[in-house]
Parts: structure tokens; C-alpha cells; sequence
């Protein structure tokens, strides 16, 4: 399970703010931290995400979740564009990891009438 603060970590080291023993800026962390809140709320409105806003993000979840949110984080970060093309092209695959995450224990209603 990784924290909303260890979650804006990976978002920065994916976007190549800092390395993998750097120290984020504490104002950078609050703006991916403020940003998740509304990606999150996207997230579940899609049934991509089954946990609580507050809760830490399982680990399951975690490679496509900072992928997406870093690809929502290109506009208020200077990336090279490499990174910005690659986070760009991957957004289809991190949704599909995360549909296919989220619906591996899906059982239907078996009331339903099928026709």
C-alpha cells in the first residue's frame, strides 16, 4: 500500500523531477496530492478504482494509478518530451490494467434477467 505522499513521489520520479533517492519540494507534493483528489473522483466515477479518497493505494494498483496521474501532472511540470510522449501513449494501457484490476472479481447479479 503506498501513501497519497508516496504515490506524488513516484508521480515526480516517473515525470523525471527527481531521481530514485531524491527529495520532492514539499510544494510539489501538495500538487500532485491536491491533483489526485480529482483524478480519484474521475477514477471512481468509471469504476476504475475501488477504494476510499483517503485510503492508501494498493500496490496492485499502483504502476498504471502513478502513470496516469502522471500524465495528468505534464502541464504543471517542465518534462522533457520523451517523457511527456511515452506518458502520453500509455494512458489506454494504464486504464485497461486498471479495468482489468478492478473487474477480475466481478460477479453479476445472477437475478438479473438476461434476454
Amino acid at each position: 500500500m503506498a501513501t497519497q505522499n508516496e504515490l506524488a513521489a513516484k508521480v515526480l520520479q516517473k515525470l523525471g523531477i527527481i531521481d530514485a533517492n531524491g527529495t520532492a519540494r514539499n510544494a510539489d507534493l501538495t500538487l500532485i496530492t491536491d491533483k489526485y483528489s480529482s483524478f480519484y473522483e474521475n477514477l471512481k466515477a468509471e469504476d476504475l478504482v475501488s477504494w476510499g479518497s483517503g485510503d492508501d493505494i494498493p500496490d496492485t494498483h499502483l504502476i498504471p494509478i502513478v502513470g496516469l496521474l502522471a500524465r495528468e501532472c505534464l502541464e504543471d511540470f517542465s518534462v522533457s518530451p520523451s517523457v511527456a510522449t511515452l506518458l502520453m501513449g500509455d494512458e489506454e494501457r494504464y486504464r485497461n490494467q486498471l479495468k482489468r484490476l478492478e473487474y477480475q472479481y466481478y460477479v453479476p447479479d445472477s437475478r438479473a434477467e438476461y434476454y
